[in-house]
């Protein structure tokens, strides 16, 4: 853990051993491109560790899944851009609203049947969560990264279905496919540091657009700041529906220790806004503990939770905005528009319908340890539709395999409980 006052972020920059570039957050730094001729197959640990390489170097005898994180950290100080248009913004309130006059019932979107999902450990553990479905496993990590194909999202089961809410009785659908570490459901410190994309759909209309964004986050409870205790969205990133992304976080400590976040879409055909790496000082009460790893689909505010309107968080490069709907990333809209810090007040949030989501090549790593979501635990979904007539839904069909998660959406009614 960090000795140093966390506020001090020019203090912290000048004790790391690499070179950082600040962006228009403080306190969020860019690592710059690899340097020309660098060779980071003959470099040493201390020539890789100066030039802001933290992924560990395969040796021979190591588990094959832990090149791929090290080939994407190299691929992506190739072609990175360098942060200056990031964008904070709030959470939606994770509430339930039920003092509610009744409507008709919204009409309800076509229910894909979900694809055979792999085989995973006849003893993996299946529950449910209000608010994510993947997998996670838990120890004593330092590192996670996985591949997946960005999901197209639509509208999916409304929530209110029958009720009308103060503010228009509509549901914005809200998703999020990310890596993270820390904050799995059996530790107690609910901290997580996250990268992904943001998948929302706007309306409980059919023939509307979805709204794709990369984001990252270092989400510990109780810290004020630094800004990126928020969803940090990525203006410089492009991303859409059915491109391929990568992402990694990882945590590096010491003296004064820091988050290491990277993601990159494979998909980019120009090496331009493709990639970006970027360190982060610990928040204040961030504990570094990695207790667990995540390969999750998320709906931010769980099912029924209520957004806010207009209020983005304080600070730098906040501002009313919205997920673009052209799917270049996150873009200005205007007051009163949808999803990001432009969500109307009141709305509920729901989990959108999205085409099938895999996490390819997921592993994690620590102390003589590698993690693979074969040997993790299954995360379902769980929600409630209806506000006078409440049922109780599973959203997700989650499965695992070697290096990989499965996650289908398929809404199931559960039976009363006696």
């Amino acid at each position: 853990m960090a000795n140093r006052a966390r506020n001090d972020l020019e203090g912290i920059r000048r004790s790391l051993p690499f070179k950082v570039i600040e962006t228009n957050i403080p306190g969020v730094w860019s690592l710059p491109p690899l340097p020309e001729g660098f060779d980071p197959d003959t470099a040493s640990d201390i020539e890789l560790l100066k030039n802001g390489i933290f992924i560990p170097r395969p040796k021979p005898g190591d588990d094959p899944a832990l090149a791929i994180p090290w080939e994407r950290a190299l691929s992506i100080r190739r072609s990175l851009v360098v942060p200056k248009n990031l964008k904070v913004v709030s959470r939606p309130r994770r509430t339930r609203t039920t003092d509610v006059a009744k409507k008709p019932a919204a009409v309800l979107p076509p229910i894909v049947p979900p694809p055979v999902v792999p085989p995973g450990h006849p003893l993996n553990p299946v529950s449910t969560n209000p608010f994510w479905s993947g997998c996670f496993a838990e120890g004593k990590w330092g590192m996670v990264s996985a591949d997946w194909v960005v999901p197209a999202v639509t509208a999916g089961l409304p929530v209110e279905s029958g009720g009308e809410k103060e503010g228009g009785g509509t549901t914005t659908f809200m998703s999020a496919s990310w890596v993270g570490l820390d904050g799995s459901p059996p530790n107690p410190n609910q901290q997580v540091l996250q990268v992904g994309v943001a998948q929302n759909y706007p309306s409980e209309q059919p023939g509307d657009q979805g709204e794709y964004a990369a984001f990252f986050e270092w989400d510990v409870p109780g810290d004020e700041t630094p800004y990126y205790i928020l969803p940090v969205f990525l203006n410089d990133i492009p991303v859409s529906a059915g491109d391929t992304v990568s992402g990694t976080v990882m945590y590096i400590t010491g003296q004064d220790s820091v988050g290491y976040v990277a993601f990159s879409n494979l998909s980019a055909t120009s090496a331009i806004n493709k990639s970006f790496a970027i360190v982060l000082p610990a928040p204040q009460n961030a504990d570094l503990s990695g207790g667990s790893i995540e390969w999750i689909m998320e709906c931010p505010g769980g099912i029924g939770g209520t957004t806010i309107s207009g209020q983005p968080a304080n600070g730098p490069g906040t501002s009313e905005v919205s997920l673009a709907r052209t799917g270049s990333g996150i873009g200005a809209g205007p007051p009163g528009s949808t999803i990001g810090t432009g969500v109307p007040s009141g709305q509920f949030t729901g989990m959108p319908q999205f085409t099938q989501l895999v996490f390819s090549n997921a592993v994690g790593s620590g102390v003589g340890v590698v993690g693979d979501p074969y040997d993790g635990q299954i995360l379902n979904l769980v929600g409630t539709i209806g506000t006078l007539e409440q049922t109780e839904y599973v959203f997700t069909n989650v499965g695992v395999g070697h290096n990989t998660v499965t996650v289908n959406y398929a809404p199931t009614p559960q039976e009363p409980k006696q």
